[in-house]
């Protein structure tokens, strides 16, 4: 059946009006539904904010609750302590426990000196003793256990003495004596020391490991500040000059002592003894110019 021109135009416009109906019908149905989403999201929204506001409100709540319940215990354990003071006799030395608000301070009546750390190293006080052993007030001032020093003293008197040893390896006579000795009468004798860096660097730095593994950093750093000129004189650490000593006995059993050391020199005459001038571990070395008493007393002069 063939239908006019006229007539499938109208039969595809209603058609297309049927459809686009059809989709705003959906449309419609569509937002509709989104609206009622939104509507119950804005519901469950305001919900939850006043839920929200309830809660904080129980939590200032509960916060001024446990700061009034702080504040009642503070009172109550001040009010112990003043109880307990009232019953408990005054130990006169209890008023010097506390530190006086300016330091350095000397009090008359007070038992303590109160100082800071850091003043201690400007004290005159060497902390080692010769041999490497701390010296006992400086394990007084750091408050230093017994046990503490026991156990340092073995090591660090160790690291002196082996480089001591190295000193004594490597030290040589040498017929190059200073002018005080050179031309002088008697028996002379002079030790020249060599210049040991590497074995220098590598026990300062053991000495100071140990010190520092010892007694902790503070107080180690305490020690080695005060004593870095000592530590310097006994590791040599210049590393560029030798170390000479130059000793001559005369006829009449008197000495004559000259040292150089670290740059530094040092002459003195007439002593009976260079025990005091001669380093301790090179003293074996100056046997031969040794004087006993008897002897001594046999080369004096009649009066």
């Amino acid at each position: 059946m063939n239908r006019s021109p006229l007539t499938q135009r109208l039969i595809f416009l209603a058609l297309l009006l049927v459809v686009l109906g059809g989709c705003w019908w959906q449309r419609g149905r569509l937002l509709e539904r989104s609206r009622r989403a939104n509507a119950g999201l804005q519901a469950e929204a305001m919900i939850l904010q006043e839920q929200l506001t309830a809660a904080r409100q129980q939590l200032e709540g509960l916060k001024a609750s446990l700061a009034t319940q702080q504040n009642s215990r503070q009172d109550a354990a001040a009010q112990a302590a003043h109880l307990l003071r009232q019953a408990t006799p005054t130990d006169p030395g209890d008023r010097w426990t506390a530190p006086p608000e300016h330091l350095p301070a000397w009090l008359p009546d007070s038992p303590y000196v109160w100082l800071r750390k850091d003043i201690l190293p400007s004290f005159p006080i060497q902390p080692f003793e010769r041999n490497g052993a701390l010296n006992p007030g400086a394990g007084s001032i750091l408050v230093a256990t017994p046990e503490q020093v026991s156990s340092l003293n073995r090591k660090l008197t160790g690291l002196i003495r082996a480089y001591q040893d190295f000193e004594v390896a490597r030290a040589e006579p040498t017929d190059e004596h200073p002018p005080g000795i050179r031309g002088a009468k008697g028996e002379k004798l002079t030790i020249r020391v060599p210049p040991l860096p590497e074995e220098a660097a590598r026990l300062k730095q053991e000495f100071e490991a140990t010190l520092r593994t010892g007694l902790g950093e503070q107080r180690a750093d305490l020690l080695l500040r005060a004593a870095g000129n000592w530590l310097d004189s006994q590791f040599s650490t210049d590393g560029t000059l030798p170390k000479t000593y130059s000793v001559v006995r005369h006829p009449d059993g008197s000495f004559n002592i000259s040292t150089s050391t670290g740059g530094s020199s040092m002459s003195v005459g007439g002593p009976r003894s260079f025990e005091d001038y001669i380093p301790a571990h090179l003293q074996p070395l100056f046997a031969a110019l040794k004087v006993d008493a008897a002897s001594s007393k046999d080369d004096e002069p009649n009066p």
